[in-house]
């Protein structure tokens, strides 16, 4: 836990726009929320070089699941996300699980 929060997650996300070369990103047990989550979503579209993305504890619930997807269906090469521990709900699961048909991760 680095004390992450959603507004620190926004910049970190713009910085994941501007493709810089980062191929793995630990955000684990930090307080990304919704917010935060729909922020790295939007960077997703166009970052490419995160290969894996570890958001296990961050708070993220079905719309910030739903951000993650709209990102990760645009991305090209990430290819492990990890979201273990937030409560993404039926909704998320649903929104996820369409998003693995079409893509192929490790989870």
């Amino acid at each position: 836990n680095n004390r992450i929060n959603h507004d620190d997650a926004a910049a970190i996300a713009r910085e994941l726009s501007e493709d810089f070369i980062i191929t793995d990103l630990n955000l684990s047990f930090n307080s990304l929320g919704n917010a935060g989550a729909i922020a790295i979503g939007k960077s997703l579209q166009d970052n490419k070089f995160l290969e894996k993305l570890n958001l296990t504890m961050c708070d993220i619930e079905a719309k910030g699941t739903e951000a993650l997807c709209t990102g990760l269906q645009m991305n090209e090469n990430l290819k492990s996300l990890i979201l273990k521990g937030n409560k993404i709900g039926r909704q998320g699961g649903i929104l996820l699980s369409a998003t693995l048909q079409v893509k192929q991760f490790t989870c």
